[in-house]
């Protein structure tokens, strides 16, 4: 348990909130290469297990693992394609006004923010990490840009703003 700095030139040494300590353990500071290793290596072991037949089968009927809360929401023209940006679970894309969802970008577990070219909706563009105020809010990765509707993604940068959100739209 972390001990609340009593020296002026301690302040901030460490941080107050129980939720960062407990997934920063041992250290301060989330380490986010280890972070981004670990859902690397999830996602490996989850396709393995899924195309060998020995693993539990998924399917997919919609948005579920939006870590309870939706943070974006990107709809092209004509209403009938969006994107859902979740908490902790990746973008969702549907091409039906949301009857089916199908995840397009799931190896970064929070996203911020979800934007489509205004003269090309489908270039899509994900801010990772959760922006919003809440004691439970993940790091991202930085800002990746798909060309084709989320089939593809490369990433851009912006690794160390660790949030990336909107502020107002005009």
């Amino acid at each position: 348990m972390p001990v609340r700095a009593t020296a002026a030139s301690d302040e901030g040494a460490y941080p107050s909130d129980w939720f960062g300590i407990q997934r920063a353990f041992p250290g301060t500071v989330v380490n986010q290469e280890a972070f981004l290793q670990a859902a690397e290596q999830a996602r490996v072991e989850a396709s393995a297990l899924a195309t060998s037949g020995t693993g539990p089968l998924w399917v997919q009927a919609g948005p579920l693992n939006i870590g309870g809360r939706a943070t974006a929401l990107a709809v092209a023209p004509g209403g009938t394609t969006l994107y859902l940006g979740s908490a902790a679970g990746g973008v969702f894309k549907t091409t039906n006004s949301g009857i089916n969802w199908s995840p397009v970008f799931d190896w970064v577990a929070s996203i911020g923010a979800v934007v489509l070219d205004p003269s090309n909706p489908s270039v899509v563009y994900a801010g990772t990490g959760e922006a919003n105020a809440a004691t439970d809010n993940y790091d991202g990765a930085g800002l990746f840009r798909s060309p084709d509707g989320g089939v593809s993604w490369s990433y851009l940068g912006l690794q160390e703003t660790r949030r990336i959100g909107l502020g107002e739209q005009l």
